[in-house]
């Protein structure tokens, strides 16, 4: 059973801090190692919590850029056929909820972001 790093899962879902993340890959760590669940650190990036707490789009874009520069592939799936881009879809899915019934509230500029991220993922 592969499991992802704590300091990197930290570093891309808690810190949105693409040089805590280098240090890791820097080390030998393959960016594209999937967990248990088949999903990797790019996947971890662009899925809210379930508490429906998100990083700033703009932090997940430059994490999603970074990522990709450094050879993350996002057409991998899980072991529920999932892909990069359809974790980030539930950013902008008026019908997703997080564990305690609400879903995010974003303003347009976000929604615009998060769209951009979502085209990005689906291209490659």
């Amino acid at each position: 059973m592969k499991i992802l790093p704590v300091e990197l899962t930290e570093a891309a879902c808690y810190y949105c801090d693409p040089q805590r993340c280098k240090k890791i890959f820097d080390s030998g760590f393959d960016i594209n190692t999937q967990d248990k669940s088949g999903e990797t650190i790019l996947m971890c990036a662009v899925t809210p919590d379930r508490f429906g707490d998100i990083n700033s789009p703009e932090g997940v874009l430059s994490l999603v850029e970074f990522f990709i520069e450094w050879g993350a592939d996002p057409q991998i799936e899980n072991s529920e056929g999932w892909k990069a881009a359809d974790f980030a879809q539930q950013f902008v899915d008026p019908n997703w909820k997080d564990e305690f019934g609400y879903s995010l509230k974003l303003g347009k500029a976000d929604i615009e972001i998060l769209d951009y991220i979502i085209e990005l993922l689906e291209k490659w």
